[in-house]
């Protein structure tokens, strides 16, 4: 696909937006750093699983130059067939990105209550179904050592673990409401984080199957995101009700920090993977995204968008991705 990106003003900082194939559902960046200047992104609509990647020219600090989003360009490597809409992406860390033929390896969440798992290149891939889950799955995350086996969470009110090989799945952990976020410790595949409709945040050790610490959003309103730091790995984030929560889980399991992020609801948290301060959420009306930064009560990004559905951050810029109306938008997040 062609860059015919448009570009846009926020308050204090860029967008670009480029073109996809349909309304977008969610987005999600490899997260693994490439030996190039290259990241992957897969964007997830209605029908089909679009997989590109972002390349940016060499950046020089020496010049006054120095915007990674000034130099993004998107190629289109595949468009994937889904036979549903896909409510949420996650990627395998046996993606290779370094190599001419690149693999991909990567899962999605379906409407239907399927867990997809794809791997191949851009010319054939194989699929491997997840069945067990009897209500929409919220969201699906890769074991980030081996990806031998995939975490999801539903409003089937179960946090499922499966083997990836056989498609079986080898544990379910009961939960107390719909399961809303699900995230595995970025280095210590034994800890998962498990986010749940209630307002709980729970850390779970995997060989026990018992929670080691519960985190509470204080009864604002319905979870509905969370996320686990990959900068700091105490560092734990959520949304309910038109709030944000920020935790470190060295200090306890009282919020550090609470904040109204959206007035009429939020539905998205994020973290920066460059920056341990910096956060992003989405929220109402109409898609409204804002970039924050911990400790302070400015809002340094905040920008609305017609359509979004899905936020995901770049793994080596401070480059944040949206899902758009046909097209990613991406946000240079420079606070």
């Amino acid at each position: 696909m062609p860059d015919v990106s448009q570009v846009a003003q926020g308050t204090s900082g860029q967008f670009r937006s480029f073109p996809c194939f349909e309304p977008l559902r969610t987005v999600e960046f490899c997260p693994l750093a490439s030996d190039t200047d290259r990241a992957l992104i897969a964007a997830g609509g209605d029908t089909r699983v679009a997989i590109g990647q972002f390349q940016t020219s060499e950046v020089d600090p020496a010049t006054q130059n120095c915007s990674a989003l000034s130099s993004l360009s998107y190629e289109s490597i595949i468009n994937v067939r889904h036979d549903t809409a896909v409510s949420a992406i996650a990627w395998s860390p046996c993606t290779n990105t370094d190599i001419p033929q690149a693999r991909l390896s990567f899962c999605t969440a379906g409407s239907d209550h399927v867990i997809r798992c794809y791997q191949g290149d851009a010319h054939q891939q194989t699929v491997q179904s997840l069945n067990g889950h009897t209500s929409y799955v919220n969201a699906c995350a890769y074991e980030p050592l081996e990806g031998t086996r995939v975490a999801t969470v539903s409003d089937d009110r179960s946090c499922c673990l499966w083997d990836v090989a056989t498609g079986q799945c080898i544990s379910r952990l009961p939960l107390s409401s719909y399961g809303m976020a699900v995230r595995w410790h970025p280095s210590d595949p034994l800890k998962l984080m498990v986010a749940e409709r209630q307002g709980t945040v729970t850390i779970y050790d995997l060989v026990s199957c018992q929670p080691i610490m519960t985190l509470l959003t204080m009864g604002a309103g319905a979870l509905v995101d969370a996320d686990w730091s990959p900068v700091n790995n105490n560092l734990f984030g959520a949304v309910a009700g038109n709030h944000s929560y920020v935790w470190d889980a060295s200090m306890g399991s009282e919020p550090q920090e609470t904040r109204v992020v959206h007035n009429d609801g939020a539905v998205k948290f994020r973290w920066c993977r460059t920056a341990e301060q910096q956060f992003a959420t989405l929220g109402y009306p109409p898609h409204h995204f804002k970039v924050h930064l911990t400790g302070s009560q400015k809002v340094p990004i905040t920008q609305s968008f017609p359509v979004a559905g899905g936020l995901s951050w770049h793994p080596t810029f401070p480059l944040c991705a949206i899902g758009g109306d046909r097209q990613i938008h991406v946000c240079e997040c420079i606070v």
